[in-house]
């Protein structure tokens, strides 16, 4: 199955008049673009500066044990970037949505089996949290959702966008916001979520909600 990642400056898919509005306003952007072997176009765009790390880094550090063939098999039904102003080359797998820094997932991923029968609006509250917020609260973890709508979009794209404020049993609280659509025939879903604990995602309030507003998916034509 073909795959395509891509990211640069200027990717297609960004409006020449975005582009030019940011150079003028001195806010630079790189984007991040991906086509899903069902034809789905993701993009979105963080700030310049940002690392990105993609699945092969993401599961093929040093300790990992994921082998090649392994990390093939995953790439054929999915496809992760994880993104971080923390700078270092190296992926920290420790990093999370608890971090003083905000950290960043954008994913694509095939729904098969049981798990394509019983997906509902339900379960993209869950394609991160443990248990939906929505819910009862559970394995001493609190959740508060903050904001939540749900929609539709063209091509048959449906969704939600959710900001949730977690409480774990112990250290600090974090915010994670999210969006998050699966595809008419329910073969897709995407999503592209950005947390940090609560004093990071206030001061890094404006880029978190560029990134996330800035992510799209378009269904193959």
């Amino acid at each position: 199955m073909a795959r395509v990642r891509h990211l640069a400056k200027g990717a297609v898919g960004i409006p020449v008049l975005a582009v030019l509005l940011s150079s003028c306003l001195g806010v630079r952007y790189d984007y991040i673009s991906h086509t899903t072997a069902g034809g789905g176009d993701t993009y979105l765009k963080i700030p310049q500066g940002w690392t990105v790390y993609d699945q092969s880094q993401i599961y093929g550090g040093k300790q990992s044990r994921v082998s090649r063939a392994q990390l093939s098999q995953i790439e054929s039904v999915s496809w992760t970037d994880i993104f971080t102003p923390n700078g270092s080359r190296v992926f920290n797998p420790k990093l999370g949505f608890g971090s003083n820094v905000p950290v960043g997932v954008v994913d694509a991923v095939e729904l098969t089996g049981s798990t394509r029968q019983n997906f509902s609006l339900a379960s993209l509250r869950t394609l991160i949290l443990p248990t939906d917020p929505l819910g009862a609260s559970s394995g001493g973890y609190h959740y508060k959702v903050t904001a939540y709508k749900e929609f539709t979009r063209a091509s048959g794209f449906r969704g939600s966008s959710m900001t949730v404020r977690i409480t774990p049993p112990s250290g600090p609280v974090s915010v994670l916001t999210q969006d998050a659509v699966v595809d008419a025939g329910t073969n897709w879903v995407y999503f592209v979520g950005v947390g940090c604990s609560a004093k990071c995602f206030s001061s890094y309030q404006s880029s978190i909600s560029t990134i996330v507003n800035s992510w799209n998916v378009k269904a193959e034509k």
